[in-house]
């Protein structure tokens, strides 16, 4: 009935704006403009109108405690995740259809040739598909695990933003992911043979985290009390990024950059990459924190619990690393001498040796302070944020800020606030070719994640203030 209602007000207004504006343009522009604005509704219903409805649908559950309800019944996580993606979208689903046959008669109208197949509303609808099931994979995930309080509508607009200014072109990875935004320049002859590789790896991709995050909204289904990453999603979620993130850089950064040599990236582009893998390879880290943590309140309560040790958290730091530099240095290993690192011609390759060096201690420091901190709180999210802002994100700019202000100096100086804290810092100093006692800020992450293993060690022994009450009462 919906989708009836929709296609004859289509038909209605059409004729009508036709009827009052034919004597002014042509019929082939006008049909060219409701192709444009029917792509620009179906977008609108798949990337905010369906992630909302996704997230209405499970704050209701929760609200209603209609989901205590689903966890009894012999429903398992995963139908649950399938039902909250097909059932707030039906009306989603009902709408897309009659758009694609909006689209496809308007082809009709226009004429197939080069320029219009009439195949193309099809690819083209396969392609917002991709990226739709992605965010909204994402929405019941996040819906999930805040209790239907949050919503990706955000993440959306700032993609969005971010793609028509040209800003994700730091970080191909991120802008391979979302090249569907692009699809419109499948019509341009010129654009097609090159776009279409680029869509088929970007479909691929998308499926790829879809994926993972449905299998992350299914655990999380199935018990509120348990992280949605276990260390095997945790771990293939880097593993995937980190191709894609390669992939990009190897193939796609000059190309998005509208550089002739498609195998050439930027140091700022190395750099953003890096950042951004180590921001997702915290996940596995603070889950290996967690699960350790998490075991040692339990035998604190019951020290008679025979469910076995999880692996120390140690290993996920090291895994992580591996996994990263591993992939990287697979794909770059044939293009990395083509990088033009820096601004002077004494930056040696050898120097690549130490990102994965500073990578590992950052993400020990990280592990480290986790396991302190989930021994004294229940949640260590803040306790994360803090230390990425603190330790990653202000020295870099508190660098820029001091050296702003005081005298001019000789290119490549900076404080050393800039190498001794954030690894960030030492990924621009290496990437970007300054001469700076690496060895300094090595020392200084190194004490950092001494520090942070050292407060591990001691709260392998402490228990939560909750499970001490909880053992005196027993």
């Amino acid at each position: 009935m919906l989708g009836g209602l929709y296609a004859g007000s289509f038909l209605v207004i059409s004729i009508l704006f036709y009827r009052a504006v034919r004597s002014e343009i042509t019929l082939t522009a006008f049909v060219t403009g409701c192709f444009t604005f029917t792509v620009i509704v179906q977008a609108f219903l798949f990337y905010f109108f369906g992630t909302s409805a996704i997230k209405k649908a499970v704050q209701r559950d929760f609200t209603t405690d209609m989901i205590s309800s689903h966890r009894m019944s012999a429903m398992s996580g995963y139908i649950a995740a399938i039902g909250y993606l097909t059932g707030p979208t039906a009306q989603v689903m009902a709408l897309t259809a009659v758009n694609w046959l909006v689209c496809n008669t308007l082809v009709l109208i226009l004429g197939v040739g080069p320029s219009n197949l009439l195949i193309g509303p099809t690819i083209l609808f396969m392609v917002m598909s991709c990226m739709a099931l992605l965010f909204w994979s994402m929405a019941v995930l996040v819906a999930l695990a805040t209790r239907g309080g949050t919503t990706v509508i955000g993440v959306v607009v700032l993609i969005a933003v971010l793609s028509n200014s040209g800003g994700l072109q730091i970080l191909p990875g991120l802008r391979l992911l979302i090249a569907g935004t692009e699809v419109i320049r499948l019509g341009q002859a010129n654009y097609a043979a090159d776009l279409a590789n680029t869509l088929v790896v970007s479909m691929i991709a998308q499926l790829t985290f879809s994926l993972l995050f449905f299998l992350a909204a299914a655990r999380k289904f199935a018990r509120d009390d348990v992280p949605a990453f276990n260390p095997l999603l945790a771990h293939s979620l880097v593993a995937a990024s980190a191709v894609l993130c390669a992939l990009a850089l190897r193939f796609w950064s000059g190309a998005f950059l509208s550089n002739p040599d498609p195998m050439m990236c930027t140091p700022v582009q190395l750099v953003a990459t890096l950042s951004a893998l180590a921001l997702v390879a915290c996940l596995p880290v603070a889950n290996g924190a967690w699960n350790e943590a998490a075991w040692t309140r339990r035998r604190a309560k019951d020290p008679q619990d025979l469910r076995p040790r999880p692996r120390s958290f140690l290993e996920s730091p090291i895994l992580v690393t591996l996994i990263v530099f591993g992939i990287l240095t697979a794909v770059l290993s044939k293009g990395i001498g083509e990088i033009q690192f820096g601004f002077s011609d004494q930056t040696s390759l050898s120097r690549l040796a130490w990102l994965p060096v500073t990578f590992f201690l950052a993400m020990l420091s990280l592990g480290g302070l986790l396991r302190y901190a989930y021994s004294v709180v229940a949640k260590g999210l803040l306790i994360a944020v803090l230390y990425l802002v603190f330790c990653w994100a202000i020295p870099p700019f508190a660098d820029l800020a001091i050296d702003s202000m005081r005298a001019p100096v000789a290119a490549g100086q900076a404080s050393q606030i800039f190498f001794n804290i954030s690894p960030v810092g030492t990924w621009i100093t290496i990437c970007g070719g300054y001469e700076a006692p690496l060895g300094v800020g090595l020392a200084a992450q190194f004490v950092i994640a001494a520090g942070a293993l050292y407060l591990a060690g001691r709260s392998r022994d402490r228990v939560l203030p909750a499970d001490r009450s909880a053992n005196s009462q027993a």
